[in-house]
């Protein structure tokens, strides 16, 4: 299994996401109850602040599968093989 983490940019070099191994681990067994671990950003200065714990939709089944979009790249990337 290979997992990417770290810094999720998109073309414009916007900051889209986070991916940390927390995260990847706890949040698709957090959904099942409608909560999940998110990283709070700046958006004037484009970085990543703390960790939070916030609402989300409910979902049914646990769910590992993530994938980039076009033009999205990884940066400060780990590599769990």
């Amino acid at each position: 299994m290979r997992m990417n983490l770290g810094v999720v940019y998109n073309k414009d070099g916007k900051i889209v996401n986070h991916r940390s191994l927390i995260k990847v681990i706890f949040n698709p067994f957090l959904r099942l109850f409608g909560i999940q671990i998110a990283t709070q950003y700046d958006k004037e200065r484009n970085k990543l602040c703390k960790p939070v714990i916030t609402k989300t939709k409910k979902i049914k089944k646990v769910n590992f599968k993530y994938s980039l979009e076009d033009g999205w790249t990884i940066k400060k990337e780990r590599i769990i093989a």
